[in-house]
């Protein structure tokens, strides 16, 4: 059975950085061959943002991106309009733009997404961290 996956922005760095901190469960979960695994170009922007100030690549972010996408079997996902519709939908429980996007892309995709952040749980979205 397929299973759809959008990566929040620490899932993927986890998952390319330091895999200690995603639960094996997860890592069993987006490893199988029936799990199609996207990143947001939301995530790419952000990571681009973060890269010197909080969040250290050890190569540039082009490189980097691109050997984690290839390593995981991970697709970018493009920023839709109507995820961007979506975005005005959303009751501001969580006021990081960037999740925000996240959580609109979710919705309008149908992807699960995998995050440990809790304030996404209380929208109305599918999302794990198990």
């Amino acid at each position: 059975m397929t299973a759809t996956y959008l990566l929040d922005t620490c899932t993927f760095l986890w998952l390319a950085l330091d895999q200690k901190q995603v639960p094996k469960s997860v890592i069993g979960k987006l490893s199988s061959a029936e799990a199609y695994l996207y990143l947001s170009i939301a995530s790419v922007w952000e990571i681009g943002l973060k890269d010197g100030k909080g969040i250290r690549l050890t190569r540039p972010l082009d490189d980097f991106i691109g050997t984690a996408l290839e390593s995981y079997r991970i697709q970018l996902m493009p920023i839709q309009v109507t995820a961007c519709a979506q975005l005005k939908k959303l009751p501001l429980i969580h006021r990081d733009p960037f999740d925000r996007m996240l959580i609109a892309q979710s919705i309008v995709s149908g992807c699960e997404l995998v995050t440990p952040d809790k304030k996404i749980a209380r929208y109305a979205v599918r999302a794990s961290w198990e």
